[in-house]
This record gives structure tokens, sequence and C-alpha cells, in this order.
């Protein structure tokens, strides 16, 4: 992903980033480049600035994760995909008439695979059967 910004290399040697459309002449174009992260195990890291290069580049290098952070990670994240599964199961059972009885069998379904899930993130060891879990 490339994003086009206006930075200003300040007197402490630290940048600011800005991107607005009018600015004084201390003010460079740059753009950044965002290499895509692996969702759920790199992370963007710390970005580099080049102002030697017109526009300046601002170039961001990606992080693997471990797998003790991924396992950090992927607890809340199945518990908002639950969520969302479990309103998504409510509002289809009410969708035709606000008297239909909730499929409480779904969304029991849904607790014991988030569980499962969690146990198996909490026992995992590699980041292969961390990927077998989120896929």
């Amino acid at each position: 992903m490339n994003t086009t910004f206006k930075v200003r290399l300040n007197n402490d040697e630290s940048v600011t980033l800005h991107r607005p459309a009018e600015l004084d002449d201390s003010w460079r174009d740059a753009v950044e480049l965002a290499p895509a992260p692996v969702l759920l195990s790199t992370q963007s890291a710390v970005p580099s600035y080049d102002f030697s290069t017109t526009p300046v580049t601002i170039t961001y290098s990606v992080v693997e994760l471990s797998v003790d952070e991924r396992k950090q990670r992927l607890p809340n994240i199945l518990n908002v995909k639950f969520r969302a599964d479990v309103g998504l199961a409510v509002n289809n059972g009410m969708q035709d008439d606000a008297t239909t009885p909730l499929d409480t069998t779904a969304i029991a379904t849904l607790q014991a695979a988030l569980i499962n899930d969690l146990a198996s993130i909490s026992s995992a060891t590699t980041h292969a059967e961390l990927d077998a879990i989120i896929i």
C-alpha cells in the first residue's frame, strides 16, 4: 500500500508526518511504502525515512510474530468472531418474526467451537498449528 504524505525533518532528527494540502516550504512530498503484512502472522515495524530521495520514502519492514505473540492475539480475534457469529444467528432467527424461537443449538455449537479453538491455541507450539485453527 502506497500512501502520499508530507514530511518534515525536525531539528532533533525526528520526523513529522502530515497530510494537508497547504504547508510551508519546510515540508517535502513523501510516499509510504508499506508491504502488506500477512494477516495474523506478521506486523509492520518502525518505519525508516530516506530524505535523499524525491519524494522522501517512508519504508516499513515486516516482522514475523513469534508463536507466543500469535497465541496472545488470537483469542481476542476468535472472541470477536464468536460474538459476530452469535449476533448473526440471533438476527437470522428474528428475520421472519420476532416471536421465532432463538436457535440455541446453533449458538451452543458456536460456543463449543470457540472453546475447542481456544484450547487448541493454548496447546499449539508451531505456526502451522495456529494456522490450522484460524483458517
